[in-house]
Parts: structure tokens; C-alpha cells; sequence
């Protein structure tokens, strides 16, 4: 199974800390959204906590709702449009690998 052999890579399993974006953005103590962004950054630190959450929502959840919950969770701490696609786009992708019947065992 996909999942079992991601968690034998030990470089998949390291402690990271966040980017200064989302520490930044963390530390107001409020959440950004679409329509009032807290910042217009545009890093990878959305991407990067998009795929685990997307493979915990692909366990309950359909491609569209996943999706849009990985773009809302961008905006969290990333206020750039440009990463809120990107992170809903990646999130599209890992959901649709995920759930389909020909993956690579």
C-alpha cells in the first residue's frame, strides 16, 4: 500500500519546523481567509502541509470537498492567491492518485 511505504522513507519522517510565514502569521492569533488574507505570501509552506492532510481527508471525503479544504487551509497562514491554486491543484492531484484503481503498489 502507498501509504505504508512513504512512512519507510526517513526523510519523510523528520521533525521540521515551520517557515517564518506561518510562525508570522500563527502568532496573530487569527486566521487568514480568501477574503481577508493576513499576509500576501506565496511560499511553499502550504504546499508543504498540504499533503498529509490530504491524505487524511481522502480516507473520508470526496475530490471537490478535500480540495477546497486544502485551498481554505492555505489562506490560513499564505494570503497569496498563487498558493491557495497551487495547494488546491496539488491537493486535486494527491486525492486523485490516492483514489484511483491503477496505482503503483
Amino acid at each position: 500500500m502507498l501509504l505504508s511505504k512513504l512512512v519507510q522513507i526517513p526523510e519523510l519522517n523528520e521533525l521540521r519546523r515551520p517557515n517564518l510565514t506561518c510562525l508570522n502569521a500563527l502568532f496573530k492569533c487569527q486566521m487568514g481567509t480568501e477574503d481577508k488574507p493576513l499576509n500576501d505570501s506565496c511560499d511553499n509552506g502550504s504546499l508543504v502541509r498540504s499533503a498529509p492532510l490530504v491524505m487524511h481527508l481522502a480516507k473520508k471525503y470526496d475530490l471537490s470537498y478535500t480540495a477546497k479544504f486544502i485551498k481554505d487551509a492555505s489562506y490560513i497562514t499564505h494570503g497569496h492567491r498563487l498558493c491557495a491554486i497551487s495547494s488546491y491543484y496539488l491537493a486535486a492531484l494527491l486525492h486523485r492518485c490516492l483514489k484511483t484503481e491503477d496505482r503503483i503498489n
